[in-house]
């Protein structure tokens, strides 16, 4: 498959550690989640800085924006499909 690993983000996460023991990537996917886990929207991850990562979304447009906006807005997690390198 395509899909390397599945990781749940909570607000209280640490987000390097994440991305450093997931290997999180620009172009993975984000899906934001309610708080049992069921999907409700996907994004991609356009951005990681300094221990943030960043999405991109069309349905209300976003354009590398920080992962705590979604968290302050109302999403309770979220769910990170990284992705092979060489995924052929």
């Amino acid at each position: 498959g395509l899909v390397r690993d599945v990781i749940t983000i909570k607000p209280k996460d640490d987000m390097q550690k994440l991305i450093e023991d997931y290997n999180i990537q620009i172009g993975d996917i984000m899906y934001f989640a309610d708080s049992d886990g069921v999907p409700n929207h996907a994004v991609i991850i356009t951005k990681i800085e300094e221990g943030m990562i960043y999405y991109s979304a069309h349905t209300e447009s976003r354009m590398n924006k920080a992962v705590s906006y979604a968290f302050e807005t109302g999403t309770e997690q979220l769910i990170v499909l990284t992705i092979y390198d060489d995924a052929n």
